[in-house]
């Protein structure tokens, strides 16, 4: 998943994007990544994106 965030950044750098949207989005990329980093993309199920989410409903 780390592999696929750094792609992701990239793609956040190259758009038009206020300072404040880059901001945000790279504060939710860096929460994603301390998460989920570790898993690899094809691997990441329904499950673990439920256990990501829950941490903000509970």
């Amino acid at each position: 998943m780390s592999a696929w965030i750094d792609r992701y950044e990239v793609l956040l750098q190259r758009r038009n994007l206020s300072v404040n949207t880059y901001k945000i989005r790279s504060n939710q990329l860096a929460t994603v990544r301390e998460k989920m980093g570790e898993i690899i993309l094809a691997e990441v199920t329904t499950r673990h994106i439920a256990k990501f989410l829950e941490s903000w409903i509970t």
